[in-house]
């Protein structure tokens, strides 16, 4: 059987993405054909999703992998290779543990109970390596994200890296921990993150919020409007003071001098007041306050 002839770190030749409802139309077809005994229709199903699955687009969806790959165990099983029946059953198992049965294989099935029955094998771990998935991306088995590079022993699994936006990058079948230097690098102590876009209980990409600009981080325009309006308004203000000013000589008798004096003060305190009121504005244009100024109240 070709499917169990896994070549280990096969790289996927992807023309476009492979779809969700290509892969359930294979699996469908598969089951049909397994139930009436056509096993060369069913296994050529399985071939067909075992060269496209690595073209999935994001993080695999983790009860279509498993299914497919309890499907591939009972194959195996019916083809009387016990060892490849194991391991698939545990890559099963390894992708969703909580995949529900069908109907039409009870819990006295023979496979079942052989898939059921299976041992977890040891977890085996590349010594004094870690794992170098893209800047801000991550590396997944079989739609989980792992930070280690850490596998159980023998059990096929399917590796996806993945970008800093959830972009496809490499994809390829793998058995237990036997990763390629592609995707290793010397261990440094250092722990790796998920991404930001990984939800982690979900195998669809999570839209990743943008960045919020931090306060201080440029100016606010907001303020840089009232820092501008309160410059102009001083200056006018000062304007009219000084022509008021200019008037004092030809002014007819005391009293009107006296008024004029009295406007030229008033008009020379406003516009300091609103020069004050500039300066504060303009503190919060370049400190990112989200108001800011120095509220200013004359009275004539």
């Amino acid at each position: 059987m070709l499917l169990l002839t896994l070549a280990v770190a096969a790289r996927a030749q992807c023309a476009e993405p492979y779809t969700y409802d290509a892969m359930d139309a294979s699996l469908a077809v598969f089951e049909s054909a397994i139930r009436t005994g056509e096993i060369d229709a069913a296994n050529e199903q399985l071939r067909s999703i075992s060269e496209r699955l690595p073209c999935v687009a994001g993080v695999v969806d983790r009860q279509r992998l498993a299914t497919y790959a309890r499907w591939t165990a009972m194959t195996a099983f019916y083809d009387q290779d016990e060892g490849a029946a194991l391991r698939w059953a545990l890559a099963s198992r390894n992708a969703d543990a909580g995949l529900p049965w069908p109907e039409w294989i009870g819990a006295t099935h023979p496979f079942r109970g052989m898939a059921t029955a299976a041992e977890d094998p040891p977890v085996g771990v590349v010594p004094n390596a870690s794992l170098a998935p893209p800047k801000g991306g991550g590396i997944f088995l079989s739609g989980h994200l792992v930070l280690e590079p850490r596998a159980r022993a023998e059990v096929p699994v399917l590796v996806q890296v993945l970008d800093k936006k959830g972009r496809w990058v490499d994809a390829f079948w793998q058995d237990g921990a036997a990763f390629p230097d592609s995707i290793l690098a010397e261990a440094t102590g250092e722990e790796l993150e998920a991404p930001r876009w990984w939800t982690g209980d979900a195998p669809q990409l999570a839209a990743a919020p943008p960045p919020r600009k931090p306060k201080g981080d440029g100016p606010n325009v907001g303020a840089l409007v009232v820092a501008v309006g309160t410059a102009v308004a001083g200056g006018a203000l000062y304007g009219l003071a000084w022509m008021t000013a200019e008037s004092l000589p030809e002014a007819e008798n005391a009293d009107e001098a006296a008024i004029l004096r009295t406007r030229a003060n008033a008009l020379v305190v406003a516009s300091g007041a609103a020069g004050i009121a500039s300066v504060g504005a303009t503190i919060g244009v370049f400190a990112g306050q989200e108001s800011a100024g120095v509220g200013v109240r004359v009275r004539f």
